[in-house]
């Protein structure tokens, strides 16, 4: 709801583990230009798309043992659209990563063929475990 340290967390579950794609949807309404977390399951691997300081989107995959090899950052700058509801979507199946901003894909990215790390870390929305906490609104 926009409060102050506010998020949600969903315990480790192996039937979160998803591997071969994956696709990510939400409704944002950023305050603040901030690195703001929308979903992450990343204690290691997993995934991670947030809002950045810099007016991007950005999505990354396997961070912990690629770095920024599975990184891909938004053409979009939200920094004009801060206080409106923004449609944003992150999808990954197998070969290809694509941000898509109010239903049209803003960037693509294609890879040779990999799967998405598993991972023991929580669920979380609107945060990075509990920083980077999302400073607006999230649907």
């Amino acid at each position: 709801n926009g409060s102050t340290n506010r998020f949600a967390l969903v315990p480790h579950n192996p039937t979160l583990e998803i591997p071969n794609g994956l696709s990510i949807a939400a409704w944002v309404k950023p305050n603040v230009l901030h690195r703001g977390t929308i979903l992450n399951k990343s204690d290691g691997n997993g995934f991670e798309f947030w809002l950045d300081n810099n007016g991007q989107l950005e999505f990354r995959l396997n961070r912990g043992t690629n770095g920024n090899t599975y990184l891909i950052r938004s053409n979009y700058n939200y920094s004009g659209d801060l206080g409106k509801w923004i449609h944003v979507a992150a999808t990954f199946n197998g070969t290809e990563i694509i941000i898509y901003v109010n239903g049209v894909a803003n960037i693509t990215k294609t890879y040779a063929p990999f799967t998405i790390g598993t991972t023991s870390g929580n669920l979380i929305l609107g945060a990075l475990g509990t920083v980077q906490r999302f400073n607006g609104g999230l649907d």
